[in-house]
Parts: structure tokens; C-alpha cells; sequence
């Protein structure tokens, strides 16, 4: 179980329902997707993070900034080269799909210095307007924060875990044998972040 809910688990169309109905009604439903559950984890905990409404905010209005300021693409784009950073895009932040926040915040890491420049130095320098708008501002208090990069850091760390064992089950091949070792393994790792270890082997 591996895709969304809808998909998965629709009364009439989802993919158990037509399995059970058409090819296999000795079928046995033991659980949702075990993937989704992972995603709800996330969810739910990142919103406990120090300022988390402030650092969501950060990755909204970044990756938003330049879909409504198209102009400032290619000034980025030679800032990318000043810092000899790869010419990537920034990912779209969704508040749907939280597993997605690894590639954003990952993306956001990588080009950290050329988003720095161009908020903090070339806009406020050449774009006196556009560096009064809410959404720079914002951007830029986030920037001058001391919290938001180790934070930023802190998420890619963590949810790399997660990340890993998401990919796992959406291989081809089947994997289901090495769900409950691995799901052990990932809780266990999880609580190293913030357990001592005598703790969590008890």
C-alpha cells in the first residue's frame, strides 16, 4: 500500500476494492499503506519545531517569490554561478504531501548563500520596492535568523530516515517481508535523535 488513500483505499474504484471484488475476494486487509502513516508522522510533529509556522512560512514565500518575480530569475541564476552552484530551480512547497519537505529543504540548503545574496544584499541594494513587499521581508527576517539554517539542517537529518524507508517500498519488487524490520529500525533511529541510547535499548 503504497500510493495515496484515494487511490488505495477508494470505496468503489480504489485498488483493494477492485482486487477483493474482481480477482481475489479470500483477501485479507491487515492495514492502510504503511507509507502514509510515515507522512502523518511528519506532519504531525514537524509543527513542534522552534518558530515552525516562521521557517514554513521561509519556504513558502521562497519558492513563491519566484514564480510572482519572474525578472529575478536570472539574476539568481548569476549569483548561482558567483558561489559555482548548480543552476537548480527551487522546489514548490506543499503542505499536502509532507514527505516532499526533504526536496525542498534539501534544494533550500543547497543554494542557501545564493538566496542570502539575493535577498539580503542585491535586492534591498538595486529593488528598493520590491524589498518593502511582506513576502521579502519576511524572507529576509528568516535569513538574519540564527535558528534558521541549523533548523533547516535538523529537518534534512531527521527526515532523511524517512525518505529511505519510503523509497524502499515503492521499488517494483516485492518488499513486503522487510516492512516490520525496517519500520523497527526506523523507529529506533528516529528516537536516537532524541533519546540516549541506554534508553532505547531498554
Amino acid at each position: 500500500m503504497t500510493d495515496n488513500p484515494n487511490v488505495m483505499r477508494g470505496i468503489f474504484n480504489g485498488v483493494v476494492t477492485q482486487i477483493k471484488s474482481k480477482h481475489a475476494n479470500h483477501l485479507v486487509d491487515i492495514g492502510g499503506c504503511s507509507l502514509h502513516h510515515i507522512s502523518n508522522a511528519v506532519k504531525n510533529n514537524l509543527p513542534e519545531l522552534y518558530l515552525c509556522n516562521d521557517l514554513e512560512d521561509f519556504l513558502q514565500d521562497v519558492s513563491t517569490f519566484f514564480s510572482l518575480h519572474v525578472e529575478f530569475c536570472d539574476t539568481f541564476s548569476h549569483i548561482q554561478e558567483i558561489f559555482n552552484l548548480e543552476k537548480h530551480q527551487l522546489h514548490c512547497y506543499s503542505d499536502v504531501c509532507f514527505l516532499l519537505i526533504y526536496l525542498i529543504v534539501e534544494r533550500i540548503i543547497e543554494q542557501y548563500k545564493a538566496i542570502q545574496k539575493l535577498f539580503l544584499d542585491d535586492i534591498p541594494k538595486n529593488h528598493k520596492k520590491v524589498a518593502k513587499q511582506a513576502r521579502v521581508l519576511c524572507i529576509r527576517n528568516a535569513l538574519k535568523n540564527k535558528y534558521t539554517l541549523p533548523t533547516l539542517h535538523f529537518i534534512l537529518n531527521a527526515l532523511k530516515l524517512f525518505q529511505r524507508y519510503e523509497k524502499l517500498f515503492q521499488r517494483s519488487e516485492i518488499t513486503i517481508h522487510l516492512l516490520y524490520d525496517k519500520q523497527v529500525d526506523l523507529l529506533r533511529t528516529a528516537l536516537m535523535y532524541f533519546c540516549p541510547l541506554d534508553k532505547i535499548q531498554k
